[in-house]
């Protein structure tokens, strides 16, 4: 694998995340926090299937790229539903 390739490779999951994550504050608030956890697994499995059996680069970005996207999707929705948890339980305990 050429150097470009494998720079583009390594930093496209990152540069997609951020679009999972502003796309789960509207799925969050349409679907709930939990659904959005459960179903974010989904395309992260997609990703890795398809970086698994990847046999040119355009298949393993698209992989790298839906990886990312799933990633800011569990990211945001899983920060929320902490902080709820803790919120939550800070309020119990005063």
């Amino acid at each position: 694998m050429k150097m470009e390739i494998s720079c583009y490779s390594a930093s496209v999951h990152s540069a997609a995340t951020p679009f999972g994550s502003l796309l789960s504050g509207v799925l969050m608030d349409r679907i709930g926090r939990k659904l959005v956890l459960q179903l974010a697994s989904v395309p992260l499995v997609l990703g890795w299937v398809l970086i698994s059996i990847s046999e040119n680069h355009a298949i393993l970005l698209l992989g790298r790229v839906i990886a990312g996207l799933s990633s800011g999707l569990s990211a945001a929705a899983g920060q929320v539903r902490k902080m709820i948890y803790i919120f939550t339980v800070d309020k119990e305990k005063r």
